[in-house]
């Protein structure tokens, strides 16, 4: 009996010991998984020229809706097995998320590998900006590297509830970015005046719930989009992707499926890509399909003078009440199809009677011949369960642009398929006709 009280005793007092106490102000050194929990009482920051090194396993937990403010440098990088994990004691109230507000004179990159960054709330505050980025903000001059994360359950007043990005130097690479909401703008992802890359993830169940993007909302930015799985989201103009105010991005080789645009306060616009007031988009390689929009461009939307460049995409299987894939509101709006599939070609275009003046060269309108596709339209159907390669006979198959040169798009898919592999490249977002080998992306 006495061994095992003295045992007990033991046991406690290491728990009691093994957490540390971390108050208001600034912090920088080396945090171990050996003294977490680091329980975190108040707003700290990394001040410049400072960095803090968290390792592998080790859990950060905000005792309130507290910030963490990165000006130095920030590198927490965890493993496959022993991730690092950042959140919320209560997850009602959430903490203010990461705000990474480096100045042009901080050189140092700031990495992140195999975190999870959860229960953050961008809410209240006093100024804008704290009310974007629910899970992460970033700035404009940031230089940060995302990768093998996990972003999830997050919450921003207007842009970004999982991510708010403004920086030209942030890469976000094979991560989880789900089931996060913004009450306004991009609810997995907002983008504003900047050019990020985003490259094989999944975003995946977000909502916008007023307005634009929700998976990924650019305004005034033109990021890469590449090879990501842009599945089941919603959101008012673009359940996908919403493109605003002179957006440009190029989004290569991606597959958008299953988002819809609805909101209790307006119709949607655009179930899978949105653009609208001079967005032109360069969309290359792309699968869209089984998206749904409650009102018009089930697939894609075009509005105020925006033409976005279509080549080697699948235009398939989208609804909406007009314009089941595609519609061109106003005559300013003049989009182009090259070596595409879509369902009705031109003359199920929705053009609010105007005609259609944009190029549309070599293009099918077929059964692209999904092996099997997602069983039907919107956020209700899972698209990233679904297998989008294609059948032996699809029409897909060595049916795309000869000459890609001009569009850098990369030698392999988001499955890690060659993406040339005959002398020809495909139609859509996955080379070649094979099972589904698995999505190449991390989620701790």
């Amino acid at each position: 009996m006495k061994s095992r009280l003295l045992l007990a005793i033991t046991l406690i007092s290491h728990s009691v010991i093994c957490q540390t106490l971390i108050n208001p102000g600034s912090v920088s050194g080396f945090w171990s998984k050996l003294n977490s929990p680091y329980l975190v009482n108040g707003n700290v920051y990394i001040p410049q020229d400072s960095t803090l090194t968290i390792e592998a396993g080790a859990e950060v937990i905000f005792n309130n809706h507290y910030k963490f403010s990165i000006v130095g440098r920030l590198v927490a990088i965890g493993s496959s097995s022993d991730s690092i994990c950042f959140t919320a004691a209560d997850s009602i109230i959430g903490w203010w998320g990461f705000r990474f507000i480096q100045s042009a004179s901080s050189p140092d990159t700031s990495l992140l590998q195999y975190c999870i960054i959860k229960y953050g709330r961008a809410t209240g505050g006093s100024s804008a900006d704290d009310q974007n980025g629910g899970g992460l903000y970033i700035n404009g001059s940031t230089r940060i590297v995302i990768s093998q994360s996990s972003v999830t359950l997050n919450y921003a007043d207007v842009y970004g509830g999982g991510i708010y990005c403004e920086s030209n130097f942030a890469r976000f690479d094979s991560n989880y970015i789900g089931n996060n909401l913004s009450y306004n703008f991009g609810g997995g992802i907002s983008c504003r005046y900047s050019s990020p890359i985003f490259s094989n993830n999944i975003i995946s169940n977000n909502t916008a719930y007023l307005l634009g993007g929700g998976g990924i909302s650019l305004i005034s930015a033109s990021p890469m989009i590449i090879n990501n799985f842009i599945c089941n989201n919603k959101g008012v103009r673009g359940g996908g992707i919403g493109c605003e105010d002179g957006s440009s991005p190029n989004i290569y080789g991606n597959i958008i499926c299953n988002n819809t645009a609805d909101s209790p306060f307006s119709q949607g616009r655009g179930g899978g890509i949105h653009c609208s007031y001079s967005s032109n988009p360069r969309i290359i390689n792309n699968t869209i399909a089984n998206n749904l929009c409650v009102e018009t461009g089930g697939g894609i939307y075009c509005s105020n003078g925006s033409s976005p460049e279509l080549v080697n995409c699948i235009v398939h299987g989208n609804a909406a009440v007009t314009g089941g894939q595609t519609s061109i509101v106003d005559a300013g709006s003049t989009p182009s199809f090259e070596n595409c599939i879509v369902d009705g070609g031109v003359a199920l275009f929705e053009t609010n009677n105007n005609p259609y003046t944009g190029s549309y060269v070599n293009n099918l309108d077929t059964n692209p011949l999904f092996l099997a596709s997602s069983s039907g339209t919107g956020i209700n159907y899972d698209g990233l369960a679904a297998d989008w390669h294609f059948a032996g006979a699809s029409p897909c198959l060595d049916a795309g642009k000869v000459n890609m040169t001009a569009y850098n798009l990369g030698p392999i898919d988001l499955l890690g398929n060659t993406r040339v592999q005959n002398s020809v490249i495909d139609i859509g977002a996955i080379e070649g006709a094979s099972s589904l080998n698995g999505i190449l992306v991390a989620n701790p």
